[in-house]
């Protein structure tokens, strides 16, 4: 998972890559959404663009602002960003004990 900040003005985005393949299927994601979108989110502001742009990670930052202008605006989930990070964290400690032992 490529990871983009954007800083503006007084805000900053979060922008990365999600792939409904690699968590569990892709149940319950809209058609559009199958390919993956960007999760693009700034504070209370959470948006998705699909498809996901060839070489995003790399493109210019003018660019991503304007894939951010374009971007559907989503409802928030249950948990944010840094949530997702802890559970990742969480389910790599755990096979790699499991893996250990």
């Amino acid at each position: 998972m490529a990871l983009r900040e954007l800083y503006l003005d007084t805000s900053v985005w979060r922008i990365w890559d999600v792939h409904p393949a690699d968590h569990d299927g892709a149940f319950g994601v809209r058609q559009i959404y199958l390919g993956g979108w960007l999760c693009i989110e700034s504070g209370e502001e959470k948006r998705r663009y699909a498809p996901i742009p060839e070489n995003w990670d790399e493109l210019p930052d003018d660019a991503l602002l304007e894939l951010i202008s374009q971007a559907e605006v989503a409802k928030r989930s249950a948990y944010d960003f840094n949530d997702r990070l802890s559970l990742r964290a969480a389910a790599a400690k755990r096979a790699a004990e499991e893996g250990g032992a």
